[in-house]
């Protein structure tokens, strides 16, 4: 799990950018690179995790990199959180949700990131950020299906 966490992190602004449509191996009608929401801290609710993760739960959306850093999600906005990745994930390489639980009880922040990590079961990662989440013990459990989302630096 350390390892996944040290993977080459997103650090770099990740601008929302349409791309050339390619030919895929999935059927994509919306295609874009990224998609960021970080900023300002937000504590994300249903309706506005869906108002921002609208490009992501678009039919046949395609999405190269998210990132989510500094947006707060609580049980129900992980809902939609998970909704949008598993609609992405034939396209999706890399996930920064770093920082992405602050200010949620534990019980809470522990169960949005089983939710979040479980529904990247599908993707095909290059690199996923977890950092800045305050993991722990505890914490590193309920993200126990992300050492399996990522493989293993060749080397």
């Amino acid at each position: 799990m350390v390892a996944i966490l040290k993977r080459v992190p997103l650090r770099t602004p990740l601008p929302l950018s349409p791309c050339i449509p390619l030919h895929t191996p999935f059927h994509c009608t919306v295609h874009y690179q990224v998609l960021d929401i970080s900023g300002d801290r937000d504590f994300l609710t249903t309706e506005s995790a869906e108002a921002v993760l609208g490009p992501l739960l678009a039919p046949g959306a395609c999405h190269r990199r998210i990132k989510f850093s500094t947006q707060s999600f609580g049980n129900d906005a992980a809902q939609v959180a998970a909704r949008a990745l598993v609609n992405v994930a034939a396209s999706l390489e890399e996930a920064d949700l770093s920082d992405i639980i602050a200010g949620r009880p534990e019980a809470e922040a522990l169960s949005t990131l089983t939710v979040i990590t479980d529904a990247l079961q599908q993707a095909k990662l290059r690199s996923l950020d977890l950092s800045d989440n305050a993991l722990g013990e505890k914490g590193i459990r309920a993200c126990a299906t992300a050492e399996d989302i990522v493989p293993p630096p060749a080397g």
